[in-house]
């Protein structure tokens, strides 16, 4: 029933190591035991493999394959984050952004099927304009007014508002598990058309447009080349965060 490296691919794939593997599977999950099931020296029984296929998040079927799917690296999708190394995320950080990547898949199929073409992200950003060019153009483009954004009667409210001006667009907003993903609060997809924005679970309602417009500022810099997915980005770490702390200022939204 398993091909032994498949559990290996599907394991690393998560993002567990072996021993981190053995513990979230809990009783009756030894080292030994993966090591000798992925090995090929033993096979575990339905109910083990049914258990893998659940934390890795994977379906059962996957480890019937004869080969590992031929996937492109997590790090070609999502925008560079502050203090997480492409390649070694936490599991429940590729978690979420591989359910951001299936939700963005997802809805570009229903629009193949529905005979339409998404929308066009046509909103751009350098690192080189004003702050306020960039705050004035992302207004405009968002068309939202000073007067019906002060009238807006709660931060529920707000998010809604926000969330519908994104969504037009041409950015897929989703929320994305929050537990054990450390301090990433939010990121994006930065594939176009359709890119997405993703917002942590456990991200404050007061918070929440603010962490939205800011996923927008990325892909905007991202549409007009000034940024690059996780895997390709080559600025170091101290450079890195002088983008993303320019991509706040530019949410003056004069």
């Amino acid at each position: 029933m398993v091909n032994p490296p498949l559990l290996v691919w599907a394991r690393e794939e998560a993002g567990y190591s072996l021993a981190a593997a053995a513990e979230r599977a809990g009783q009756g999950f030894t080292l030994a035991k993966l090591q000798a099931w992925e090995s090929g020296d033993a096979q575990p029984t339905l109910n083990q493999a049914q258990r893998l296929a659940r934390i890795y998040e994977r379906p059962l079927s996957v480890f019937s394959l004869p080969a590992p799917p031929q996937l492109p690296p997590l790090a070609t999708e999502y925008r560079r984050l502050p203090g997480v190394q492409p390649g070694a995320e936490l599991p429940e950080l590729r978690l979420g952004i591989r359910r951001l990547v299936h939700r963005r898949r997802l809805a570009l199929h229903l629009y193949a099927e529905l005979g339409d073409d998404p929308p066009e992200f046509h909103l751009r950003a350098h690192l080189r304009e004003s702050v306020e060019a960039v705050g004035q153009r992302l207004r405009a483009a968002l068309a939202v007014s000073l007067s019906e954004q002060f009238g807006w009667v709660s931060e529920f409210a707000a998010f809604r508002q926000w969330r519908t001006a994104v969504e037009r667009l041409g950015v897929l907003v989703c929320q994305m598990p929050g537990k054990g993903i450390g301090e990433v609060r939010r990121t994006s997809i930065v594939h176009f058309p359709l890119p997405v924005a993703g917002i942590s679970s456990t991200e404050l309602p007061l918070s929440k447009p603010f962490t939205l417009l800011h996923e927008v500022v990325h892909l905007a810099l991202a549409a007009a080349a000034e940024e690059r997915p996780a895997l390709n980005e080559e600025r170091d770490e101290p450079g890195w965060l002088e983008v993303s702390d320019s991509a706040k200022e530019r949410l003056a939204l004069p």
